[in-house]
């Protein structure tokens, strides 16, 4: 089982959705920062091609485990 984890706190998980239809992806915002927990390199791959290829959306990490995300996550600020 993987994690996707979202390095950027949504103001509202529910309308998160909407409101990013709404401003149309505008490339000039930040892009939401996204860190992968997968224990299968390929499905790790495979995903991080996929976040960084959707407009707005930007893979930072990929992980094998959770105790890795924890330690390589430990120091970044969102």
């Amino acid at each position: 089982m993987g994690y996707l984890l979202f390095m950027e706190a949504l103001p509202e998980i529910a309308g998160f959705a909407a409101m990013r239809e709404e401003s149309s992806m505008d490339t000039t915002s930040r892009p939401i920062r996204v860190a992968i927990v997968e224990d299968q390199r390929i499905a790790r791959e495979g995903l991080r091609l996929i976040i960084d290829g959707t407009p707005g959306y930007s893979c930072t990490h990929t992980f094998e485990t959770v105790e890795d995300a924890l330690r390589g996550l430990e120091s970044e600020v969102p």
